[in-house]
């Protein structure tokens, strides 16, 4: 089996799954409402490119579906540990909206 045969025996089972049109998961998963459609008729896609849409339809998997058979099911991300930097401006953004709050919400307690 063919990566692109892959990619497409995972987007069947998805679209058997959940009831969605080709077109929406094309869109959703693909990039383009017609990316699947055109596979199909022979087009093209890089490795890396179809690697990343298996790796989303896996993380996105409708539970109790099943896994098309021949195809390798990437195994769960671990979760990553949040890095410091984004915890100290998650944090900062915080303040600046609780800021923004009291302020707005100071200058309707003085209005007549």
């Amino acid at each position: 089996m063919t990566l692109i045969e892959a990619l497409l025996a995972v987007t069947r089972a998805y679209a058997t799954a959940t009831g969605l049109a080709e077109a929406t998961i094309s869109r959703r998963f693909l990039g383009g409402g017609s990316r699947a459609a055109t596979l199909c008729a022979g087009g093209d896609m890089g490795a890396l490119t179809i690697a990343k849409a298996i790796e989303r339809f896996a993380r996105n998997w409708p539970p109790g579906a099943a896994w098309p058979e021949g195809v390798e099911r990437p195994a769960a991300p671990a979760l990553a540990e949040p890095r410091p930097e984004m915890t100290q401006q998650l944090d900062e953004s915080r303040a600046q909206q609780a800021r923004c709050r009291d302020v707005a919400g100071a200058g309707k307690e003085s209005a007549p």
